[in-house]
């Protein structure tokens, strides 16, 4: 595979793991939490920087009912009906912000002058 081949290919796995936490409601947390997998490396994942190691994407099959041929090739087959539906039509979580980022500081207000 390409590079560049490779790089989207990740990408699309980790559209398919956000498009799983939307359908079952979960933070990377609480998914994690489900299913051991440390959160900075499933946070990897789902950024396309690295693909699901087999143990991980195992958890995953186990405790989410998906299969490896949809999580590595978005191939469908073999997975209940119904949460191929709800996969499909998930919305993808809105991009978290930068860690640390701060709102921009609001304008100083000018104290009011008293009346005369």
């Amino acid at each position: 595979m390409a590079g560049g081949q490779n790089v989207e290919w990740m990408q699309q796995i980790g559209e398919r793991l956000q498009r799983l936490r939307s359908v079952f409601n979960v933070t990377q947390k609480e998914l994690c939490d489900a299913t051991a997998i440390a959160t900075s490396r499933l946070n990897q994942w789902e950024q396309g920087v690295h693909p699901p190691s087999l143990e991980g994407a195992q958890q995953l099959r186990l405790t989410y009912g998906i299969t490896l041929d949809w999580l590595y090739n978005g191939d469908p087959r073999g997975m209940a009906h119904d949460l191929v539906t709800r996969l499909a039509n998930a919305k993808l979580p809105a991009p978290a912000g930068r860690r640390g980022a701060r709102p921009p500081p609001k304008e100083p207000q000018r104290p009011l002058r008293a009346q005369k």
